[in-house]
């Protein structure tokens, strides 16, 4: 009765709830900032904006944690290897999203690269899987689709970043129930450094099904090493903020974002940058 009634409420809340499919941010420091990712540079930037991969110097690998609302079974993992190379850096990324009779996975194989001395691009083929295991038949289903991402991060001046990505662009149909489709999204963003130890985003995101949504964030150096972060979503209103610090070549992001009606998302991840 209780798997019944978890399988009822993702099937209801869908819109809300399954996010996994819609191009989410990945990692807690984007996750802080209120998910306004398309122009940073980092182990994340494969599932966020390929072309953040372009500027990698350095091997890394991170896993990540969110739950969301502080529901488990609504709990998003996932994790990212990133390798660079003489002609660009390659990366894997796998997520998964769910419990066991409702789960959503995505492994992506990303690209990108420097373009010109200020401009850089990325692609991520990604493969999306649902599956609904429940003991009623009629609902019982796996489906996989295969979709991309591409994005482009240009250098306007020392301070200023431009970024802008796609994702599923001919929004890939995923169930012929109620016509149910991946979302289309595009992003564009621009991120402003004001000094070293100060940084300002924000971004407008287009989804095919839900319409315009901006999202902001700032981070600030409160010491070395240690670093303070907050931001803000709208359509639906959320809250986020977090904090960031590293120990030796290992990155600690922890986040927590707050919607107004469903409550607190925890959000933390663990990366580890090889010399």
């Amino acid at each position: 009765m209780v798997k019944q009634c978890l399988l009822l409420v993702f099937v209801i809340c869908h819109s809300v709830l399954l996010a996994q499919y819609d191009g989410s941010y990945a990692g807690g420091r984007q996750a802080a900032i209120g998910g306004s990712a398309v122009t940073l540079t980092d182990s994340w930037s494969i599932l966020n904006n390929p072309a953040g991969m372009g500027v990698a110097d350095h091997i890394s690998a991170g896993i990540f944690y969110e739950t969301r609302y502080s529901v488990n079974e609504f709990s998003l993992r996932g994790a990212a290897f990133q390798l660079p190379t003489d002609i660009g850096a390659f990366g894997l990324a796998f997520t998964y999203y769910g419990y066991t009779i409702y789960n959503e996975k995505r492994v992506v194989l990303g690209y990108g690269r420097q373009l010109m001395p200020k401009l850089r691009g990325g692609v991520g083929f990604e493969y999306l899987h649902t599956r609904i295991e429940n003991d009623l038949s009629a609902v019982n289903s796996s489906k996989g689709i295969i979709t991309f991402q591409a994005g482009l991060q240009a250098d306007l001046s020392d301070k200023i970043k431009l970024g802008f990505s796609v994702f599923n662009p001919w929004a890939a149909k995923l169930s012929e129930y109620e016509k149910e489709n991946i979302p289309a999204l595009a992003r564009l963003g621009v991120s402003y450094i004001p000094d070293e130890k100060f940084l300002l985003l924000i971004e407008a995101e287009q989804n095919s099904e839900h319409g315009l949504r901006i999202k902001a964030g700032a981070e600030y150096e409160l010491h070395e090493k240690l670093i303070a972060r907050g931001g803000f979503k709208t359509n639906p209103a959320e809250y986020t903020f977090g904090v960031g610090t590293e120990f030796l070549d290992i990155k600690f992001n922890i986040s927590v974002g707050y919607h107004l009606v469903l409550g607190y998302s925890p959000h933390g991840d663990l990366l580890y940058v090889f010399d």
